[in-house]
């Protein structure tokens, strides 16, 4: 008998789910299971033709003395902000609903076997997981969740289904309930090990907020709510102590055992939100309007760092007698912080209030620098109206106008000026507006100080021009328009250089092309050159238009330096071939005697080193202290570079103005594979010895030593 029921679930297995949702099928199974073999065939005659109907079947078969723990049960799963573990649904199944805005705690009520209770209650609509080592209760398919809270049939359906339709307001009010019934359960003897036959603690302080925010569930609790935050009662420090929403990246239960808050409940609340909570703490502690403490140090600093809260609660505050002008920890008054965030409404609310203009916050700088800076361009307005004054400056001498050119917030750029806001104002460093409108790549703005007849040709401390500016960071329409407006295109800096030269360094290959068109110069009379530095930074496009516009391809810095040099000593292997290529004098040297084959050598570029040598370099020129590229290569460790050098002939016996030779170089800076090419394939002297006297055999370098 049993192997035929066993044969025919089988059977009807196959068939569902080949014709029906998985889900459903699961569904029906689980309803066949507890039918014998004599009544499996009826059984199978009266399924029910979807999964809503299926759902209603499993919600009339809920046992009617738990039809109450089942509602609650399906609720709070139904708008848990996380999944709940078995002992936290259990703790809330023990509360009493019946007594007006709590629930009545009642922990001997706990059933031992919580996790057969909740079964029980409902068990086909949600299912027990282990998740890292908790037993977790969930909704058996996401389905459940959609069916108890949209359909509209269930909602219709009269009692008992209709208990069953969920309403998130309810639910929301349900777990709000619970979180805050199980708050104010604890006393001021709690800690880390008492607070565990409290389970649904942890849950309740991080997320009652959550669920009393919605939808104005708060409305309903407000009672609870204040007594929560009382100072005089333990139950306020307990919550901050469980979780702390003033430093939400510390962990739950961070301290062994509550300890006093650093912030009076005012702030918290102000925190939260909650108005009535404020409302009632204003009322019974008058004190604690300007309290200090928490992250934000004050009430007023903390509602309007909070974007979500609305301007009523800060006006609450300051119709209470809050000071407008508070500091906090870093010397920000309200009216800097709301000014920089663009709180338009909160501005005008501190205006009414009597907050200073021209206060000082962050950097020294005032609300009107503040908002220019973030670009805001309303709330700039509006503290120009209320007397702001224009051209205060920071410690470092940035005006509100500088600030806005900077960002490139041009609506604020035009209104400053029209505000009597100097256009020519220099920094500390000597930058003026203009300056760094150029350098950030801001036309508009550049534009409209130039209309408003800025000085094209300002510098700041170091020679910087506004076309240098623009010129170094690749802004091709900002140098275009400086040029057309008059700007002087071949002002240096105080090192020499000019906006062709730091266009080509920074290979911003179309800012270099229009200089050139526009009859930039060159070629400088002493120092870098802008061929030199292309050729340093390895801008190959930038080499070759140089070149093609007629650079002197071997022109000299003042210590000598070549621009095939520069490339040789930075590795760019494309730009030393185009240079050779071009006609650059190979074995050119420095005013110390230093040739390209010599810093290729030295910096170790083995493909470099190899060009200059199939290009016909000397392997054995020596600088003015007679190193030659294999000493080089020897003493600074570059064993490929060395042994090129070698095959093509390098000198191993030489010596330095030292009366050093490769392999005591090498030896000396314990570079051993160098030591042992040198020893065993080029026939190096063992027994040569430097102008002191040292001789190899004589040297105690413990590298050395293991090479005999």
């Amino acid at each position: 008998m049993a192997g035929c029921k066993s044969s025919l679930l089988c059977q009807v297995t196959t068939g569902l789910t080949h014709l029906f949702r998985f889900r459903w099928t699961a569904c029906q199974l689980e309803v066949l299971r507890h039918h014998s073999s004599s009544t499996i065939r009826d059984a199978l005659g009266d399924l029910p033709e979807g999964l809503e109907e299926t759902y209603e079947r499993i919600l009339r078969g809920i046992n009617h003395a738990r039809e109450k723990d089942a509602r609650r049960l399906l609720q709070c799963l139904a708008v848990a902000i996380r999944p709940l573990r078995v002992e936290e649904l259990s703790d809330i199944l023990t509360m009493k609903f019946d007594a007006g805005q709590l629930p009545k705690y009642a922990a001997n009520r706990r059933d031992e076997n919580s996790e057969e209770e909740i079964l029980l209650a409902c068990s086909s609509l949600i299912t027990i997981i282990d998740v890292d080592g908790s037993r977790v209760v969930q909704f058996a398919h996401f389905s459940v969740n959609e069916y108890l809270i949209k359909s509209k049939r269930l909602a219709g359906a009269g009692m008992p289904l209709s208990q069953y339709h969920i309403l998130p307001h309810s639910a929301h009010t349900l777990l709000a309930q619970a979180s805050l019934c199980v708050l104010l359960a604890l006393d001021g003897q709690v800690d880390k090990e008492s607070v565990k036959n409290f389970p649904l603690a942890k849950y309740a302080g991080r997320y009652w907020i959550d669920h009393v925010e919605f939808d104005n569930v708060s409305s309903s609790i407000e009672d609870a709510m204040k007594c929560l935050f009382d100072p005089a009662k333990p139950h306020f420090a307990n919550w901050v102590w469980i979780y702390n929403i003033d430093t939400p990246f510390r962990p739950i239960l961070f301290a062994p055992r509550p300890t006093q808050p650093t912030a009076v409940p005012l702030y918290y609340a102000t925190l939260c939100g909650f108005r009535a909570v404020i409302e009632h703490l204003i009322a019974t502690h008058p004190q604690d309007i300007n309290a200090r403490g928490g992250y934000h140090i004050t009430p007023l600093h903390a509602a309007i760092q909070k974007v979500d809260v609305k301007d009523d609660n800060t006006k609450l505050r300051l119709e209470q007698g809050m000071d407008v002008n508070t500091l906090d920890d870093y010397t920000s008054p309200p009216l800097h912080q709301v000014s920089q965030r663009g709180r338009l409404d909160i501005v005008e609310l501190l205006l009414k209030h009597h907050a200073d203009l021209d206060t000082r916050g962050n950097w020294q700088r005032t609300p009107l620098m503040s908002a220019s800076f973030y670009g805001k361009l309303d709330v700039v307005l509006v503290l120009l109206r209320n007397g702001a004054s224009a051209d205060l400056y920071d410690p470092e001498g940035w005006t509100a106008l500088m600030l806005a050119s900077r960002y490139g917030h041009l609506g604020v750029v035009r209104l400053l000026p029209q505000s009597g806001a100097a256009i020519d104002s220099h920094n500390n460093d000597g930058w003026t507006s203009l300056m760094v409108a150029s350098q950030n790549g801001h036309l508009d703005v550049v534009r409209l100080l130039l209309q408003s007849d800025a000085a094209i040709n300002a510098h700041n401390n170091n020679g910087w021009t506004s076309l240098m500016g623009a010129s170094r960071n690749g802004h091709l329409d900002v140098v275009r328009l400086l040029l057309q407006s008059g700007a002087t295109i071949d002002t240096h800096d105080d090192e020499g250089r000019t906006s062709l030269m730091v266009a080509s360094q920074n290979g911003h290959l179309d800012v270099v092309r229009l200089l050139l068109q526009r009859g930039a110069a060159i070629d400088s009379n002493d120092g870098w050159t802008s061929l030199m530095l292309a050729s340093y930074s390895g801008h190959l496009g930038v080499v070759r238009l140089l070149l093609e516009s007629g650079a002197a391809i071997d022109a000299h810095n003042n210590y000598g330096w070549t621009s095939l040099m520069a490339a040789s000593k930075s590795g760019h292997l494309d730009v030393v071939r185009l240079l050779f290529q071009s006609g650059a004098t190979i074995d050119a040297h420095d005013d110390e005697g230093w040739t390209s084959l010599m810093v290729a050598s030295q910096s170790g570029h083995l493909d470099v080193v190899r060009l200059l040598l199939q290009s016909g370099a000397a392997p054995d020129a020596q600088t003015d202290f007679d190193r030659t590229p294999l000493m080089l290569a020897s003493c600074f460790g570059h064993l490929d570079v060395v042994r090129l050098l070698l095959q093509r002939g390098a000198a191993v016996e030489s010596h330095d103005g030292r009366g050093c030779n490769p392999l005591l170089l090498a030896s000396e800076q314990g570079h051993l594979d160098i030591v042992r090419l040198l020893l065993r394939q080029s026939g190096a002297p063992v027994d040569f010895c430097d102008h002191s006297g040292c001789t190899l055999s004589s040297s105690e370098s413990p590298h050395l030593m293991m090479c005999f």
